[in-house]
C-alpha cells in the first residue's frame, strides 16, 4: 500500500465509516490505507471534532473541567464511581483527573466541604440526642457518627439521606453483642450505624457546649432531639435530659418556651425527665408530621399508631401573673369549680379576665 492522494469518494467513505464509531484499523483495511494515514486525514477533515470518541485523548471531556469535578466531588460529595457513571468514564480516569490534575482529594474535601443549614440543624439536634462527633484534636478526624436500633432503621436512613453528600458509604448493619459495663453484662441489640467523612467544619461544631448548641438550634433541630430522646405518652411528650446539668436544663426550658412556644417542666419525682404540657405536645406532633416523612418507623410508632388523647377543653382565667387554669384558680380562691364551669360553656369562650369572671360571679350569684 503505497502513498497516494485521497479521492473525494474515499474522503466521503471515511466520514461515513468514522461516524459509525468503527475502529481506525478497520477503516484503514476497508479503504486500503494505513492507520496513520486514516488518522491524519480524519484530523484534517475535522472528523475528530465532528464525531467525538470516548477513547480520543485529545477530545475534551467534562471531567477536564475543574468546576465540573469540584461541583460533584466537593459540593455534592459524589464518589469517583458515581462521577464515572455520569460521564461514561472509568473510576480510575476520574480519580486521576480529580486527584492528579485538579488536586481534588480527601484533604480538599476535608478543608472545603460546607455543611448546609438543614444538615447543621440535624447535627445539632443529634448532638443533644443520639449522635456524636469524634474529637478532631486527638484523632485529626472530625466526623459525625450516629446509630439507631433496627426498629428505627428508616429513621436512620432518613438522616443519612440528608447527610449523604458528607458520607462515603451507606449505613452499616451490626449484629447484637455483649458489653461489660461496671462488671455487668449488657446486651446491645442489632443496630445500624453511619458516619460522615472527615470535615473540618464538624470539628468546630463538635467543640460546642450544650448551651452553645441551644443558642444556635432551630425548631428542626429541636424536633430531631425530641424524636431521638423523647417518649410520646397519651397526653404528653417527655424527653430525657439525664446528661444535662441544672444550668443546661434551665437553658433548654427557656429556649423551648421563648423561641418555640413549647411549655414544659422537670418532673418532680424524676428530675432526669422534662415533660411538655399537653398543648405543646400536640404542637410538637404537628411539627414532626410537617418536617419528617410520616411513613417512617419512628413517626408511625410514636405518633401515627399511638393512642393519643383528644385535646381537653381547658378553661382559663387571665390574671396579672399570667393565664391560670380554672380548676387551679377556683382551688386557690375557694370557689366551687363544678358550679362555675358551665358559665364558660354559655359564653362560648375558654378564657376570661379576672374582671369578667368577677362580673360572672355577680350575675350568677
Amino acid at each position: 500500500m503505497g502513498k497516494r492522494t485521497w479521492t473525494a469518494e474515499e474522503e466521503e467513505k471515511l466520514e461515513e465509516l468514522y461516524k459509525t464509531g468503527m475502529k481506525l484499523d478497520d477503516i484503514a483495511k476497508e479503504l486500503g490505507k494505513t492507520h496513520s494515514g486514516v488518522n491524519s486525514k480524519a484530523h484534517k477533515l475535522k472528523l475528530v471534532d465532528k464525531y467525538p470518541r470516548k477513547n480520543n485523548v485529545n477530545q475534551h471531556q467534562v471531567y477536564h473541567d475543574y468546576d465540573w469535578c469540584y461541583e460533584r466531588y466537593i459540593v455534592k460529595g459524589m464518589t469517583y464511581t458515581e462521577m464515572a457513571e455520569e460521564c461514561g468514564a472509568t473510576p480510575r480516569v476520574i480519580q486521576k483527573w480529580c486527584s492528579e490534575k485538579h488536586r481534588l482529594n480527601g484533604h480538599t474535601f476535608r478543608k472545603e466541604k460546607k455543611i448546609n443549614e438543614k444538615q447543621y440543624q440535624l447535627i445539632l439536634g443529634g448532638l443533644l440526642g443520639d449522635g456524636h462527633i469524634t474529637d478532631g484534636d486527638r484523632s485529626h478526624k472530625a466526623m459525625y457518627i450516629e446509630c439507631h436500633a433496627v426498629d428505627q432503621k428508616e429513621y436512620l436512613y432518613w438522616k443519612y439521606g440528608l447527610l449523604e453528600d458528607l458520607c462515603s458509604h451507606e449505613p452499616t448493619y451490626y449484629e447484637s453483642y455483649v458489653r461489660i459495663i461496671d462488671g455487668e453484662e449488657h446486651i446491645c441489640k442489632p443496630f445500624y450505624r453511619f458516619n460522615t467523612r472527615i470535615v473540618d467544619e464538624l470539628d468546630v461544631v463538635g467543640k460546642m457546649s450544650k448551651e452553645n448548641i441551644l443558642d444556635k438550634i432551630d425548631i428542626f433541630g429541636i424536633v430531631v432531639h425530641i424524636l431521638d430522646d423523647g417518649t410520646r405518652g397519651s397526653s404528653n411528650w417527655t424527653i430525657c435530659l439525664a446528661d444535662f446539668t441544672d444550668q443546661e436544663e434551665k437553658k433548654y426550658r427557656a429556649i423551648c418556651e421563648e423561641k418555640f412556644g413549647l411549655i414544659g417542666h422537670v418532673l418532680n419525682n424524676d428530675r432526669r425527665y422534662f415533660m411538655f404540657d399537653a398543648p405543646s405536645s400536640r404542637k410538637i406532633d404537628a411539627l414532626i408530621l410537617s418536617m419528617v416523612p410520616n411513613e417512617i418507623d419512628i413517626v408511625q410508632h410514636k405518633i401515627i399508631n399511638n393512642e393519643i388523647c383528644k385535646p381537653a377543653n381547658y378553661k382559663y382565667i387571665e390574671t396579672n401573673d399570667g393565664r391560670v387554669g380554672l380548676a387551679r384558680y377556683c382551688k386557690i380562691n375557694h370557689i366551687n369549680y363544678v358550679k362555675v364551669k358551665p358559665w364558660f360553656d354559655e359564653l362560648g369562650r375558654d378564657c376570661v379576665s379576672e374582671e369578667e369572671f368577677a362580673q360572672l360571679r355577680k350575675k350568677y350569684a
